[in-house]
C-alpha cells in the first residue's frame, strides 16, 4: 500500500470507524452483555455521558449498534456487524494480555492473561 489509495483498504476503513477513543471499549462493553446506558458509563468511568452518547451514536450510524425502547426503557444491542466484533475485541483483548499487559495494574483488566489458560474471557476485560 506504500504510496496508494487507502481508500479501498478494508482495514483502512475499519480503523476509520473505529479509531476514535472509547468506541472499542463502548463494543467491549456491549459485547461483555452491558445494554443500558448507565451500564455503559459504569463499565467506562473515564468516559463523560455526553461522550459516551456520541460514541453510541456513531456505532448506530454505521449499523454496528441499535437503540431498543420498550416504554421508558432504553437498551443497546449489537447488530449482526457489531457481533462480528466480539472476535476483534478477543483478540485484542488477547494481544493486550500479551504483549501490551502492565505488571503492576490493579484494574479489572489485571487477571485477563491468567484467565483461560491465557485466553481473554469474552469481551477482554
Amino acid at each position: 500500500m506504500e504510496g496508494g489509495d487507502h481508500r479501498c483498504c478494508a482495514v483502512a476503513k475499519a480503523v476509520e470507524l473505529l479509531d476514535e477513543r472509547w468506541t472499542m471499549l463502548v463494543v467491549r462493553e456491549l459485547v461483555a452483555g452491558r445494554r443500558h446506558f448507565n451500564e455503559l458509563r459504569r463499565g467506562l468511568p473515564g468516559c463523560s455521558p455526553s461522550l459516551l452518547s456520541k460514541r453510541l451514536h456513531h456505532l448506530r450510524r454505521a449499523g454496528v449498534v441499535e437503540r431498543r425502547t420498550d416504554g421508558a426503557e432504553v437498551r443497546y444491542e449489537l447488530t449482526p456487524a457489531g457481533e462480528d466484533l466480539r472476535a476483534v475485541v478477543d483478540a485484542l483483548g488477547a494481544w493486550g494480555a500479551r504483549w501490551a499487559h502492565d505488571a503492576d495494574c490493579r484494574g479489572p483488566c489485571a487477571s485477563v492473561a491468567r484467565v483461560g489458560g491465557g485466553q481473554p474471557p469474552s469481551a477482554g476485560c
